[in-house]
């Protein structure tokens, strides 16, 4: 006699067949779960009959969702178009072997005096040893306070106050301005007489080393002579003897060159600004924001990142190497010539971060991935090299 299968839902049995249809444990072959035979329903137990160590709460994980296929043509192509393309733009391509040579030239040079240190301090010795002899404490005081020393460190020395050091300072001055103009001519004069050449500090400003006979004596001569009317100031072992209203004119170089964004001329900057060439290359020399390139050329140490780029796309596009079209890393790489310690760890997509950047109008792109142009030239191919 058959037995009928129940077909309320409370029923155990129904709620069992219930879950396994909800977990997948209906037979494929047989999709019907009120057919399935029972020796085919999985019991909650049965894995315990293979494994009596193992737990015997029924896994409840569910089957894993079915993956909708992905058709393949479609996703190859997608991946041809975009790998290549993406990979070109953020590729290393290295500096070509032309721009090296070129662009090694624009390195900053090494600070050097621009005054050849063959000046002949013989008068100004002389000058100093007539006072000597002549007023022997005056002298004392006057070369003491030339070579730094305070007021009260001299009055302390010779036992009187820092006043009565004032005073001997300022007689011993007009006695040796006497001699100057009585007795110097006792002394021979040369061509390089550097007492003569304190003179002329007003459009031949003396640029010379800060250490030695020629720095000494310089700064005994501009204190006891020219207080006043020369500027002697002191930097990078460098000594740089200037009128004031001469010293003035460096911020007239620097702002000239740092807003040129392109490296310039000696010659370029005396023309612009109506000076004579010799006193830019002096004030360039000592400047703290323009600089002299190893080719003679002047650049600015207060550029921005786009500044730089810009002096170095205007030298890749003159002769001779008239690259008016560049890939992003080959801009990496000059940069890193150029101005090594400030791109030393730049990479190619930091320059095409910069590139990208929305304030920067100065660049654009040429329509070739990672490929770049200045936006004052004519439009020309990516390929231009």
């Amino acid at each position: 006699m058959a037995t009928s299968r129940p077909t309320d839902a409370r029923h155990p049995i129904s709620m069992l067949r219930a879950l396994a249809d909800l977990l997948g444990w209906t037979d494929a072959t047989n999709p019907d779960p009120a057919h399935t035979p029972r020796s085919q329903v999985p019991t909650p137990h049965a894995h315990v009959q293979d494994n009596p160590t193992a737990d015997p709460t029924p896994s409840l994980q569910p089957s894993p969702a079915p993956r909708t296929p992905t058709h393949a043509p479609e996703a190859a192509g997608t991946a041809a178009q975009v790998a290549p393309d993406e990979a070109d733009r953020y590729h290393e391509r290295g500096l070509p072997d032309a721009w090296r040579p070129v662009l090694a030239r624009l390195q900053a040079a090494p600070p050097t005096a621009a005054t050849p240190p063959s000046l002949d301090p013989s008068r100004i010795d002389h000058l100093f040893a007539l006072l000597e002899s002549t007023w022997p404490r005056d002298a004392a005081i006057l070369r003491r306070r030339a070579d730094g020393e305070t007021l009260d460190a001299v009055g302390t020395r010779h036992g009187i106050t820092r006043e009565r050091v004032r005073q001997l300072q300022n007689r011993a001055r007009k006695r040796l301005r006497s001699l100057n103009a009585t007795r110097t001519s006792d002394a021979p004069r040369t061509d390089d007489d550097l007492l003569a050449r304190l003179d002329t500090v007003d459009t031949h400003p003396l640029l010379v080393p800060a250490h030695g006979p020629i720095a000494d004596a310089i700064r005994r001569a501009t204190f006891a002579l020219h207080p006043k009317t020369l500027h002697v100031q002191e930097r990078n072992d460098l000594l740089l003897v200037t009128t004031p209203d001469t010293h003035a004119l460096l911020a007239r170089i620097d702002d000239h060159v740092h807003a040129g964004s392109a490296f310039t001329t000696l010659d370029a900057v005396a023309n612009a600004l109506d000076l004579h060439v010799d006193l830019v290359a002096t004030l360039a020399a000592f400047s703290e924001r323009t600089y002299p390139t190893h080719d003679g050329a002047l650049a600015s140490h207060g550029w921005t990142v786009l500044d730089r780029m810009k002096a170095v796309a205007r030298v890749l596009a003159e002769p001779p190497l008239e690259a008016h079209a560049w890939h992003g890393s080959e801009m990496t790489e000059a940069l890193k010539v150029v101005f090594p310690d400030a791109f030393a760890h730049w990479r190619a997509r930091n320059a095409l971060a910069t590139l990208s950047s929305r304030d920067q109008k100065a660049f654009v792109h040429t329509g070739k991935r990672g490929t770049w142009r200045l936006a004052d030239e004519h439009p020309t191919s990516p390929d231009a090299r």
